[in-house]
C-alpha cells in the first residue's frame, strides 16, 4: 500500500493481507500514514528465509520449464530492465510483450487503480468460442507462484 498522488494504491499483497487479517491491514496504513508512531515489523526469522529461497527456487523452476517447453519468455524482471526502471517502463514494456504475443510475461506490471503490483507470470491462452479480447485472438491469465518477492511481509 502507498500513495500516489494523494490517493492509496493497493498491491495484491495488500488484497492477500486484508483477507488474512483486517488488524494487519490496518496496521499497514496506519504505517503509511502515521509512521513514526507505528510498530517496526517483526524481524526475519530463518524460517522465513527458508520459505523465501524455496519460493525462489519454484519460481526458477517454473520459469525453466516455460523455456523448455519452447515458449517465448518476455522476462522483465527488474535484473532486466534496470533497478531504475519506473513502474510505467515497467508496465509499457508488460503491454509490448502482450502485444507482440509472447506465450509468457515473467514479472508482469499491471494497474487499475486503485490496484497497481506484479504478476510473476501472465501466461497466453486461446480465446474460446464468443470471446473477445484486445489482443487478438488470445488474451492472458495471471499465474504466480508464491506470495512474495521480498523476505520481509510488505505492502506496496
Amino acid at each position: 500500500m502507498h500513495k500516489f498522488n494523494g490517493e492509496l494504491i493497493f498491491s495484491p499483497s495488500d488484497l492477500v493481507g486484508f483477507t488474512y487479517s483486517e488488524f494487519a491491514s490496518w496496521m499497514d496504513r496506519f504505517k503509511l500514514e502515521c509512521n513514526p508512531e507505528a510498530p517496526e515489523p517483526d524481524a526475519v526469522d530463518s524460517f522465513m528465509q527458508l520459505l523465501f529461497a524455496k519460493g525462489e527456487s519454484h519460481e526458477a523452476a517454473m520459469l525453466n520449464t516455460f523455456a523448455a517447453q519452447g515458449l517465448t519468455i518476455a522476462n522483465l524482471s527488474l535484473d532486466l530492465l534496470g533497478k531504475d526502471a519506473s513502474f510505467i517502463q515497467k508496465q509499457q514494456a508488460t503491454f509490448e510483450a502482450m502485444q507482440a504475443g509472447v506465450d509468457v510475461v515473467y514479472q508482469a506490471a499491471l494497474e487499475l487503480l486503485p490496484f497497481r503490483g506484479f504478476a510473476v507470470f501472465l501466461i497466453k491462452v486461446p480465446n474460446q468460442q464468443g470471446q473477445t479480447s484486445n489482443l487478438g485472438d488470445y488474451h492472458y491469465e495471471v499465474w504466480d507462484t508464491k506470495l512474495s518477492r521480498s523476505l520481509v511481509y510488505r505492502s506496496g
